[in-house]
């Protein structure tokens, strides 16, 4: 099983957040790693949801939605990408995550609230593949 929230799907939301995000590598444990610049000290920052939530912080245009509660909720839904994206490579969890997804898009168009946010971006980069080939 292949897994999704890897190295190839985080620099595909740091090239679509437009962020120079250097080197990323995968530590001994397998958790994606990258070393990042702020406030001209260098940090290393480990794991999917903290590498693009930390990027996308340093994005012009908020990520996060409007209010607190919006930010709460795509902090949420990269929790789910998270726990359930690496998993979707397995054709019934693909099946069930898809159905959840539809569920929740059938009411509307954004993950979170009425504009693109960063929970519509991530579940875009981490289903894209399982999308494809179904």
């Amino acid at each position: 099983m292949m897994a999704l929230c890897n190295v190839e799907c985080v620099e595909k939301i740091g090239s679509f957040l437009e962020i120079n995000y250097g080197k990323l590598s995968t530590n001994e444990s397998g958790r994606v790693t990258t070393v990042t610049e702020l406030h001209g000290n260098s940090e290393t920052i480990s794991g999917f949801g903290t590498i693009v939530i930390s990027w996308a912080k340093m994005c012009k245009k908020s990520q996060f939605g409007k209010t607190q509660e919006d930010e709460a909720l795509v902090r949420q839904w990269i929790e789910y990408a998270v726990c359930y994206g690496n998993y979707v490579g397995l054709a019934q969890t693909a099946r069930q995550v898809l159905k959840e997804l539809n569920a929740v898009l059938a009411l509307r168009s954004y993950f979170v609230g009425s504009s693109q946010t960063l929970a519509d971006i991530v579940l875009y980069y981490v289903l894209h593949g399982v999308m494809v080939s179904n």
